[in-house]
Protein backbone atom coordinates (compact mmCIF):
# COMPACT_ATOMS: atom_id res chain seq x y z
CA UNK A 1 0.00 0.00 0.00
CA UNK A 2 1.06 3.62 -0.61
CA UNK A 3 3.20 5.05 2.27
CA UNK A 4 2.40 8.82 3.65
CA UNK A 5 5.53 10.06 1.05
CA UNK A 6 4.13 8.24 -1.55
CA UNK A 7 6.19 5.08 -1.67
CA UNK A 8 5.25 1.70 -1.63
CA UNK A 9 4.85 0.83 2.41
CA UNK A 10 6.29 -2.03 3.84
CA UNK A 11 6.00 -3.97 7.08
CA UNK A 12 9.13 -6.30 7.88
CA UNK A 13 9.49 -9.26 7.65
CA UNK A 14 8.30 -9.48 4.47
CA UNK A 15 8.83 -10.68 1.22
CA UNK A 16 7.74 -9.50 -1.96
CA UNK A 17 7.99 -10.05 -5.84
CA UNK A 18 8.54 -6.58 -8.48
CA UNK A 19 9.96 -5.40 -12.00
CA UNK A 20 12.38 -3.59 -12.49
CA UNK A 21 11.37 -0.54 -14.69
CA UNK A 22 12.91 0.52 -17.93
CA UNK A 23 15.97 2.77 -18.23
CA UNK A 24 17.32 2.39 -14.91
CA UNK A 25 14.58 3.68 -12.88
CA UNK A 26 14.29 3.18 -9.11
CA UNK A 27 11.58 1.08 -7.09
CA UNK A 28 11.06 2.54 -4.06
CA UNK A 29 9.73 1.13 -0.45
CA UNK A 30 9.62 2.51 2.61
CA UNK A 31 9.06 1.11 6.10
CA UNK A 32 9.41 2.12 9.50
CA UNK A 33 12.26 1.10 12.31
CA UNK A 34 13.04 1.60 16.11
CA UNK A 35 16.82 2.22 17.24
CA UNK A 36 18.86 -1.05 16.98
CA UNK A 37 16.36 -3.07 14.82
CA UNK A 38 18.12 -5.20 12.47
CA UNK A 39 17.28 -6.54 9.08
CA UNK A 40 18.69 -8.77 6.71
CA UNK A 41 17.79 -7.01 2.82
CA UNK A 42 18.72 -9.29 0.23
CA UNK A 43 17.49 -9.45 -3.52
CA UNK A 44 17.14 -12.13 -5.94
CA UNK A 45 17.57 -11.74 -9.45
CA UNK A 46 20.61 -12.69 -11.30
CA UNK A 47 20.23 -15.99 -9.45
CA UNK A 48 16.70 -16.26 -11.13
CA UNK A 49 19.29 -15.68 -14.46
CA UNK A 50 17.15 -12.39 -15.03
CA UNK A 51 19.49 -10.15 -17.34
CA UNK A 52 20.31 -7.47 -14.20
CA UNK A 53 22.82 -6.32 -12.35
CA UNK A 54 20.96 -4.49 -9.42
CA UNK A 55 21.96 -1.92 -7.21
CA UNK A 56 20.82 -1.91 -3.28
CA UNK A 57 20.27 1.60 -1.19
CA UNK A 58 18.90 1.92 2.42
CA UNK A 59 17.98 5.69 3.24
CA UNK A 60 17.34 7.13 6.48
CA UNK A 61 14.42 10.07 6.53
CA UNK A 62 15.83 13.26 8.11
CA UNK A 63 14.00 16.48 9.12
CA UNK A 64 16.67 19.63 9.19
CA UNK A 65 16.07 21.99 12.13
CA UNK A 66 14.26 24.64 9.40
CA UNK A 67 11.97 21.01 8.93
CA UNK A 68 13.21 20.30 5.44
CA UNK A 69 12.76 16.63 4.94
CA UNK A 70 15.57 14.55 3.21
CA UNK A 71 17.08 11.48 2.65
CA UNK A 72 20.50 10.12 3.64
CA UNK A 73 22.43 6.69 2.67
CA UNK A 74 22.62 4.89 5.20
CA UNK A 75 23.82 1.51 3.05
CA UNK A 76 24.52 0.98 -0.66
CA UNK A 77 24.93 -1.87 -1.93
CA UNK A 78 26.07 -3.92 -5.57
CA UNK A 79 27.40 -7.19 -5.75
CA UNK A 80 27.42 -9.95 -3.06
CA UNK A 81 31.47 -10.69 -2.07
CA UNK A 82 33.04 -13.18 0.08
CA UNK A 83 36.79 -12.40 1.64
CA UNK A 84 37.85 -16.20 1.80
CA UNK A 85 41.07 -16.79 2.08
CA UNK A 86 41.62 -18.49 -1.06
CA UNK A 87 39.72 -17.04 -4.29
CA UNK A 88 39.27 -20.61 -5.81
CA UNK A 89 36.84 -21.14 -2.76
CA UNK A 90 35.07 -17.04 -3.54
CA UNK A 91 31.34 -16.71 -3.51
CA UNK A 92 29.99 -14.17 -5.52
CA UNK A 93 26.92 -12.56 -6.31
CA UNK A 94 26.10 -9.54 -8.46
CA UNK A 95 22.37 -9.92 -6.01
CA UNK A 96 23.24 -7.14 -3.19
CA UNK A 97 21.97 -8.03 0.60
CA UNK A 98 22.89 -6.13 3.73
CA UNK A 99 22.73 -6.29 7.08
CA UNK A 100 20.98 -3.40 8.36
CA UNK A 101 20.44 -1.79 11.54
CA UNK A 102 18.42 1.24 11.82
CA UNK A 103 20.54 4.21 13.39
CA UNK A 104 17.33 5.62 15.03
CA UNK A 105 13.96 5.68 15.19
CA UNK A 106 12.30 6.97 12.60
CA UNK A 107 11.35 6.72 8.31
CA UNK A 108 13.09 4.45 6.10
CA UNK A 109 13.61 3.41 2.69
CA UNK A 110 14.60 1.05 0.00
CA UNK A 111 15.64 1.58 -3.36
CA UNK A 112 16.20 -1.12 -5.88
CA UNK A 113 17.50 -0.31 -9.50
CA UNK A 114 18.82 -2.41 -12.28
CA UNK A 115 22.12 -0.36 -12.83
CA UNK A 116 21.98 -2.30 -16.91
CA UNK A 117 19.22 0.37 -17.91
CA UNK A 118 17.98 0.88 -20.71
CA UNK A 119 14.61 -0.67 -22.43
CA UNK A 120 14.24 -4.20 -22.35
CA UNK A 121 11.60 -6.28 -23.96
CA UNK A 122 10.38 -7.85 -20.51
CA UNK A 123 11.07 -5.95 -17.28
CA UNK A 124 13.48 -8.34 -15.44
CA UNK A 125 12.37 -10.32 -12.32
CA UNK A 126 13.43 -9.41 -8.76
CA UNK A 127 12.31 -11.05 -5.04
CA UNK A 128 13.45 -8.68 -2.22
CA UNK A 129 13.38 -10.03 1.64
CA UNK A 130 12.94 -7.59 4.24
CA UNK A 131 13.10 -9.73 7.42
CA UNK A 132 15.19 -10.26 10.88
CA UNK A 133 18.85 -11.91 10.16
CA UNK A 134 19.44 -15.66 10.79
CA UNK A 135 23.04 -15.89 11.25
CA UNK A 136 24.53 -18.79 10.13
CA UNK A 137 27.40 -20.61 8.29
CA UNK A 138 28.32 -23.46 5.48
CA UNK A 139 31.04 -25.21 4.97
CA UNK A 140 33.09 -25.98 2.45
CA UNK A 141 35.84 -29.37 2.91
CA UNK A 142 38.31 -30.39 0.45
CA UNK A 143 41.69 -32.34 0.84
CA UNK A 144 44.67 -29.91 1.07
CA UNK A 145 46.87 -31.03 -2.06
CA UNK A 146 49.57 -29.22 -4.38
CA UNK A 147 48.54 -28.54 -7.67
CA UNK A 148 51.08 -29.90 -10.16
CA UNK A 149 50.48 -27.75 -12.95
CA UNK A 150 51.74 -25.36 -10.22
CA UNK A 151 48.49 -22.66 -10.45
CA UNK A 152 46.76 -21.84 -7.37
CA UNK A 153 43.64 -20.49 -9.22
CA UNK A 154 41.98 -23.94 -9.95
CA UNK A 155 39.66 -26.24 -7.40
CA UNK A 156 40.36 -29.65 -8.29
CA UNK A 157 38.57 -32.72 -7.91
CA UNK A 158 41.22 -34.20 -5.23
CA UNK A 159 40.11 -37.30 -3.20
CA UNK A 160 41.45 -38.72 -0.41
CA UNK A 161 43.53 -42.09 -0.04
CA UNK A 162 45.27 -42.94 3.06
CA UNK A 163 47.25 -45.80 3.49
CA UNK A 164 48.46 -47.35 6.60
CA UNK A 165 50.10 -45.33 8.86
CA UNK A 166 49.26 -42.23 6.32
CA UNK A 167 47.38 -39.14 6.84
CA UNK A 168 45.70 -36.71 4.92
CA UNK A 169 44.98 -32.54 5.29
CA UNK A 170 41.41 -31.41 4.88
CA UNK A 171 40.82 -27.83 4.89
CA UNK A 172 37.33 -26.44 6.24
CA UNK A 173 36.09 -23.20 4.55
CA UNK A 174 33.25 -21.16 5.98
CA UNK A 175 31.11 -19.14 4.50
CA UNK A 176 29.64 -16.82 7.36
CA UNK A 177 25.80 -15.29 6.69
CA UNK A 178 23.53 -13.04 8.28
CA UNK A 179 26.34 -11.48 10.53
CA UNK A 180 27.38 -14.63 12.24
CA UNK A 181 31.21 -14.09 13.40
CA UNK A 182 30.88 -16.97 16.45
CA UNK A 183 33.04 -19.76 16.46
CA UNK A 184 32.74 -22.86 14.74
CA UNK A 185 33.51 -26.10 16.27
CA UNK A 186 34.25 -28.79 13.81
CA UNK A 187 34.27 -32.50 14.32
CA UNK A 188 34.59 -35.17 11.50
CA UNK A 189 31.96 -37.95 12.48
CA UNK A 190 30.68 -41.42 10.74
CA UNK A 191 34.06 -41.95 9.28
CA UNK A 192 35.89 -45.54 7.87
CA UNK A 193 36.77 -48.06 10.69
CA UNK A 194 40.02 -47.44 11.60
CA UNK A 195 40.51 -43.82 10.20
CA UNK A 196 40.20 -40.85 12.85
CA UNK A 197 40.63 -37.31 12.72
CA UNK A 198 41.05 -34.66 15.13
CA UNK A 199 38.80 -31.95 15.91
CA UNK A 200 39.36 -28.31 15.08
CA UNK A 201 38.20 -25.05 15.21
CA UNK A 202 37.27 -21.92 12.78
CA UNK A 203 38.07 -19.29 15.23
CA UNK A 204 35.59 -16.35 15.82
CA UNK A 205 36.07 -13.72 12.24
CA UNK A 206 38.13 -16.88 10.90
CA UNK A 207 36.86 -18.44 7.88
CA UNK A 208 39.55 -21.43 7.41
CA UNK A 209 41.07 -23.98 9.73
CA UNK A 210 42.25 -27.46 8.48
CA UNK A 211 41.76 -30.66 10.50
Amino acid sequence: EPGKDGTQAITPPCRLVGRFGAGGDFDVLSFDAAKGDRYWIEIVSKRLLQPVDPLLVVQQMVTSESGEVQFKDVSQVDDQTVGLPDKRYSIISEDPAVLFTAPADGRYRILLRNQYGGSQAQAPLYVLTVRPPKPDFRLLAMPVKTNPSGADNLTRPWTCAIHRGGAERIAVVAWRREGFNGEIQLEAKLLPEGIDADPAVIGEGSVMAEM
